[in-house]
């Protein structure tokens, strides 16, 4: 055979031989996928209904504001437990008989956590909303549902997601939502006159009937008050770097709600919350997609499987492209569903959609960087992509702007940075990889 016909040969065959390899991890991590997908299509139906009929009961001056405290509530809770939700996961993924050793500092950390951000969280909330706006019960009962009871429930939830029970882990974090989904439906029924107060009450209830309900029917696997400890310094060390990574991995998704209802009008941020929360739903099927892939990625370094990455990219940038053509051609009919005072809605998620591939690929690249040993890289760039965020939309903003534009540009312009330097990182990091698995591998 002819020198140059035996290499086109070798090419061909080498790449069909890729061909069929991309084709099973797609298909690995699409059953999985699909899989998860079931609770979490769950999660949206419930974070949809509660967002439908909860823009139903206040209007959007009301709405601009609930939306901007929880979005404090929640950047605080994702430190609440100090990272130590996600050693626990680590550590279960490792060896399973090491849960219960780890549960019992995580539960002193998480303590010890709430309490701080709490304090935290009171001095942003005297920052980002203008005094009277909601009355102290109200932001403190966000406090309790957000800063203290959630993160008990994450710490449940990352040892379920270490031992490959995904989809247990997500129900225990669908309870909350189901129970909050019922207190709306009881407040349109009675119609209060000041719903907003109320519904802040029935927010934190629905926290504390979550994690009864998960106690009392052993769904949790927190240790006995007896053996809570706090972690030693190694510990400690160990665990914060974790905190500060689910602090940029959350912000992104938090920080545009906070800094509308500090930057916007009442009404513009009311809009504004909306359309972020629909685009956040959307999305959502990309965390099922990296849950899925999360024990493969942990277990697994990125030169050795050189196939599951650029199947998650794949997914995620076709998704992402999809979900933006969704939500513009639909943006009529879903605006007609919040009723005549969210009417702006028409407007705004037509320019939001643009940032939507940017969300799934700074979803999926985010969690593949700290998945395959790149933490430092994942907080760095969150932390670029959240100044941009911020840069942009102060800038951007003169006075209290009567329409949500400047945060439209600011979140577009952070999730494409973001997006862009997590999906640099990870492809200069595999050609290395395999540039060093070439000079090592024998002729």
């Amino acid at each position: 055979m002819p020198a140059h016909e035996f290499v086109r040969s070798l090419v061909n065959y080498r790449l069909i031989e890729l061909e069929d390899q991309m084709s099973l991890a797609v298909g690995s991590l699409a059953r999985a996928t699909i899989r998860t997908s079931g609770i979490l299509a769950l999660r949206l139906l419930l974070v949809a209904s509660t967002l439908i009929l909860l823009t139903r009961l206040l209007d959007p001056a009301d709405f601009g504001v609930f939306a901007g405290i929880t979005a404090l509530s929640v950047m605080a809770g994702s430190m609440a437990t100090m990272g130590t939700h996600l050693v626990v996961m680590r550590n279960v993924a490792a060896d399973t008989s090491s849960g219960a050793r780890t549960m019992e500092y995580a539960a002193g950390a998480t303590l010890v956590g709430a309490a701080l951000m709490s304090i935290i969280y009171a001095s942003a909330v005297a920052w980002v909303v203008p005094s009277g706006a909601l009355p102290l019960f109200a932001i403190a009962a966000l406090a309790i549902a957000d800063v203290v009871l959630h993160p008990f429930l994450q710490l449940t939830s990352g040892r379920l997601l270490g031992t490959g029970s995904v989809a247990r882990s997500q129900v225990l974090l669908i309870l909350p939502l189901a129970f909050r989904l019922l207190a709306v439906i009881a407040l349109l029924g009675f119609a209060p006159q000041a719903p907003l107060g109320l519904y802040c009450l029935f927010y934190a209830g629905a926290s504390l009937a979550a994690l009864a309900v998960c106690w009392m029917s052993g769904g949790t696997t927190l240790p006995s008050l007896r053996s809570w400890r706090l972690p030693s310094i190694p510990e400690w060390k160990d665990a914060l770097g974790y905190a500060c990574l689910n602090l940029t991995a959350t912000a992104p998704g938090e920080l545009d709600k906070a800094l509308s209802a500090r930057l916007l009008a009442a009404d513009a941020a009311g809009i504004y919350s909306t359309a972020s929360r629909i685009t956040g739903a959307i999305v959502s099927p990309i965390t099922a997609l990296m849950l899925s892939a999360l024990p493969r990625l942990f277990s697994m370094q990125v030169t050795r499987d050189r196939h599951l990455v650029p199947a998650v990219f794949a997914a995620s940038l076709f998704y992402g492209i999809t979900a933006a053509g969704a939500l513009y051609l639909a943006t009529p009919h879903l605006a007609g569903l919040f009723g005549p005072d969210y009417a702006s809605l028409e407007f705004t998620l037509p320019l939001l959609a643009i940032a939507v591939p940017g969300m799934t690929l700074r979803l999926s690249g985010a969690s593949t960087l700290m998945a395959t040993g790149r933490p430092i890289a994942r907080a760095c760039i969150e932390g670029v992509g959240l100044s941009v965020m911020a840069l942009v939309a102060i800038l951007a903003t003169t006075g209290l702007a009567p329409h949500a534009w400047p945060l439209i540009y600011a979140v577009t312009a952070s999730e494409w940075s973001m997006a862009i330097l997590a999906w640099l990182t990870i492809a200069g990091r595999c050609r290395r990889g395999q540039a060093t698995t070439r000079q090592t591998t024998p002729d």
